[in-house]
C-alpha cells in the first residue's frame, strides 16, 4: 500500500510530510509547520525525537486508524502527555535512607 506521507525529523520532533518532498524542497507537515528537506540524512538521534501528536492524529485520521489513547486525551494543540493547566503533578515521597 502506498502512503502519501512519511515521517521526517524537524524542529525537535518527528513530523509527517508528503512522500514526494526531496532534498531542498520546502513543504508543510500535517501539523502545518513549514520545513525544508536537507541534503544530508538526519542523525540517528533525530529519528528518536518524539512523534508530533498533531501529525500523528492527522495521519491516523487520513489512514482510517484509531487515535492513540494519549493523543485522544490531549486537547488539540497540546502535545500528548502534557498536563492540563491547573493540574498539578502528584508529589512522590522522598526516598528514605536504609
Amino acid at each position: 500500500m502506498d502512503r502519501p506521507f512519511r515521517w521526517f525529523p524537524a524542529e525537535g520532533g518527528r513530523h509527517a510530510v508528503p512522500v514526494d518532498l526531496v532534498a531542498n524542497d520546502v513543504g508543510s507537515t500535517l501539523c502545518g509547520k513549514e520545513v525544508t528537506v536537507p541534503r544530508e540524512r538526519a542523525s540517528k538521534t533525530a529519528w528518536c525525537w518524539p512523534t508530533c501528536g498533531l501529525c500523528d492524529a492527522a495521519w491516523r485520521e487520513r489512514e482510517g486508524l484509531v487515535r492513540r489513547p494519549s493523543a485522544a486525551a490531549s486537547p488539540p494543540g497540546r502535545p500528548p502527555g502534557t498536563p492540563s493547566p491547573g493540574r498539578r503533578p502528584v508529589p512522590r515521597p522522598a526516598p528514605t535512607s536504609p
